[in-house]
């Protein structure tokens, strides 16, 4: 039996010797330990926290804040990854998109992302997957960073309906902010906000939203405060947002499926053309 394929760069040449070397440059500076649920039975957590981590010394600085998200100048295009014989193609889409500090508030584009593909009522779903059956589904969303994010669209769409769901799915996300509907934004805004309490029942939920403030340093009152701008959210805001989204730069589309089907979209104009290949490929 052949040895396993190992993907360049990953684990290539380590050795204990490396991860010692390395061990030695980390330290607890510039961390943040955050403790959620139940902690009546530590008598003393800071304490607990100072004997442990506390002593914890080593040669690292603390990183200074990120950078704001760059983008390549060759981004926009598409690329193909060819998979002989897959029965659906993988569709992602990718373009610059906001953070959690947007003058337009979080929120808007929480309700967005629903409104557009956020559920199996929303926009993407209701054409390719209901009225078409491209799909089982086709998801919309938007990733923050520290600095700046993602819009991100992405799903699985049958092999032989390649072109049309592609071609269907940029006509869906061409709409401008003015063919917002007052009823969809509102309903979409809502649900956010209603649903809210349930994605922190957990201490886990509530120690990850916690730690991932502190990482992008916002304060803690992020979550309520965006809880207002989703019960106050208009039509109008809404629109504006995703215009902003939407005049942006062009989209990165990649799509991995069988080579006959993802081929033809080159013919869509999309820009640049580009062959990739996936994780476990050997290079070349």
């Amino acid at each position: 039996m052949p040895p396993p394929r190992r993907h360049p760069g990953v684990g290539a040449g380590a050795d204990p010797e490396h991860l010692i070397e390395r061990h030695t440059t980390l330290s607890a500076q510039g961390g943040c330990v955050i403790l959620a649920g139940d902690l009546s039975s530590l008598a003393d957590p800071e304490g607990s926290i100072a004997r442990t981590l506390g002593g914890w010394s080593g040669a690292a600085v603390p990183p200074g804040p990120p950078g704001r998200a760059r983008r390549s100048t060759d981004a926009a295009g598409l690329v193909l990854v060819p998979r002989p014989g897959l029965a659906q193609t993988e569709l992602f889409l990718g373009r610059p998109g906001p953070d959690r500090r947007t003058p337009h508030g979080w929120g808007t584009y929480q309700a967005l992302g629903l409104l557009l593909g956020g559920s199996p009522h929303a926009r993407i779903d209701r054409v390719l997957r209901e009225e078409k059956g491209y799909t089982y589904g086709v998801r919309a969303g938007f990733r923050p960073r520290a600095q700046g994010g993602l819009t991100v669209v992405g799903g699985a769409v049958r092999s032989d309906a390649t072109v049309a769901a592609l071609t269907e799915l940029l006509q869906i996300l061409d709409l401008t902010g003015e063919e917002l509907g007052q009823e969809e934004v509102e309903q979409a805004a809502n649900f956010v906000a209603m649903t809210a309490p349930g994605r922190y029942l957990t201490a886990d939920a509530v120690a990850d939203e916690l730690m991932s403030l502190v990482s992008d340093d916002l304060p803690t009152d992020t979550v309520t405060r965006t809880m207002d701008q989703l019960h106050a959210l208009t039509v109008e805001q809404a629109g504006a947002a995703w215009d902003e989204v939407r005049l942006g730069p062009d989209w990165t589309v990649i799509a991995v499926g069988d080579p006959d089907q993802v081929q033809r979209l080159a013919d869509l104009g999309l820009g640049p053309v580009r062959t990739g290949s996936g994780p476990g490929d050997e290079p070349g």
